[in-house]
């Protein structure tokens, strides 16, 4: 049996190792993610590790042991194998069927999954001269031009898994998922993050978050240190309209700690601020007409960090001259009830961190036959596509037992159409 595994992170790597001690035939396709990307995703929460790992059961001690004595190791294993290719996934389809054909008194297993993807010819040819670099002398510079442009190769496999991590290709920040007006252009810039950076620069004084509870949850520890400077504020844009309340509730106790120490201190920065605003605005009210114009009208301080529950952004703009985003934001309707809708507001934020959930990525998929709602549950089974499995891991800590547990489903439903003899 021949599998095609899609990533190169933790959850394709212990994909690979397990097929492979099944005497199956694994190929691993980075789609040009290197391991190294995936470090920030695995290191961002300093959980302790699991003793053994896997099928090889190594022992590790901590996230930097498991990085550098096990992951790099292994992925090295695999390209000197030729079992892991560097190459962009262009698209899958399948051999000899349309995304809605079928095969009377078959499923669609009965034909075989086509991975067209797009060779790294620039890497290839750097490689092959460092081995004969005399003949490359010899070659026009048009020549070298034409080696270089992208070459698509395809191979067939019985199976696809994608085994995508948390660590790269975030959700979109617009409505419905979908880029916002200017995101494309924008998500290029210095300040627009889409991985937690190691370290945001002392400069930045607004950071706007955009995510779910799970992902915003981690980004708030790892900003722990930045956030502690004076005169630094965050925005959090969240589609759910109870972020807040569902802070504080992943798989890591460490990201739960630091999570429940701001939400205590935001509740009583806004209860003290109510305090000390009503008596304010008691003095203030109790002036003279003539003593109170000259005085502004007491105003409630912001917090710290600030929310912005159940928006999606509209569009990303930026003034000449400005560094700054400006970032217009609308509701999120909900059509199961009537809500009033209560227009549209624009903020501004020196960077804009993008931590929404990673979402199975169908524009190279259109070939298949896909229901969207299995894509937005991240099921791991697709009933219109049998052969076609998602393992991809989205929580803040790598969970090593529920990687286990659907790769079991995985096994589960690969027993229904094959068998080893």
């Amino acid at each position: 049996m021949k599998i095609a595994i899609i990533g190169c992170g933790p959850s394709a790597i212990e994909s690979a190792l397990y097929f492979e001690s099944l005497e199956c035939g694994v190929s691993i396709f980075s789609d040009l993610v290197s391991v190294n990307d995936y470090e920030n995703y695995i290191s961002q929460v300093e959980e302790p590790m699991p003793t053994e790992l896997g099928l090889s059961r190594l022992k590790v001690s901590n996230v930097a042991s498991y990085i550098d004595d096990y992951l790099k190791p292994l992925t090295l294993d695999f390209e000197k194998r030729g079992l892991f290719r560097d190459c962009k996934i262009s698209r899958v389809t399948k051999s000899h069927l349309s995304a809605f054909d079928q095969v009377e008194g078959k499923s669609r297993m009965a034909d075989l999954f086509r991975v067209t993807f797009e060779m790294n010819a620039q890497k290839m040819i750097e490689e092959q001269a460092k081995l004969n670099d005399m003949a490359f002398n010899n070659i026009s510079a048009e020549s070298l031009v034409s080696l270089k442009r992208s070459i698509e190769m395809a191979e067939d496999f019985d199976l696809v898994i994608f085994a995508k991590d948390t660590c790269h290709r975030k959700t979109p920040i617009g409505i419905g998922f979908n880029p916002c007006l200017n995101e494309p252009y924008f998500n290029e810039e210095e300040n627009f993050h889409s991985v937690i950076p190691v370290s945001l620069d002392a400069n930045l004084k607004e950071v706007a978050i955009f995510g779910d509870a799970n992902e915003v949850s981690a980004a708030l520890l790892k900003m722990n240190s930045w956030q502690d400077i004076d005169g630094k504020s965050i925005v959090i844009i969240s589609s759910d309209k109870n972020i807040l309340k569902n802070l504080g509730k992943t798989n890591s106790n460490i990201v739960n700690q630091c999570c429940e120490k701001i939400k205590n201190e935001h509740e009583n920065f806004l209860l003290e601020e109510e305090t000390r605003l009503k008596d304010e605005l008691q003095k203030w009210e109790s002036l003279e007409d003539y003593e109170r114009v000259k005085y502004p009208r007491p105003q409630m301080r912001e917090p710290q960090i600030k929310f912005q529950p159940g928006m999606g952004a509209i569009s990303i703009d930026r003034l000449d001259e400005s560094k700054k985003f400006f970032i217009t934001l609308e509701p999120i309707k909900d059509y199961s009830q009537f809500e009033e809708f209560l227009g549209v507001i624009t903020i501004s934020a020196d960077a804009i961190l993008n931590v929404n959930r990673v979402r199975l990525n169908t524009n190279a998929l259109s070939g298949l036959n896909l229901n969207n709602a299995e894509i937005i549950e991240e099921s791991i089974l697709f009933k219109g596509e049998p052969g076609l499995f998602n393992i991809s891991s989205t929580e803040v800590v790598f969970d090593f037992a529920l990687l286990k547990k659907k790769l079991n489903i995985v096994m589960d439903e690969i027993n229904k159409y094959f068998s080893r003899k």
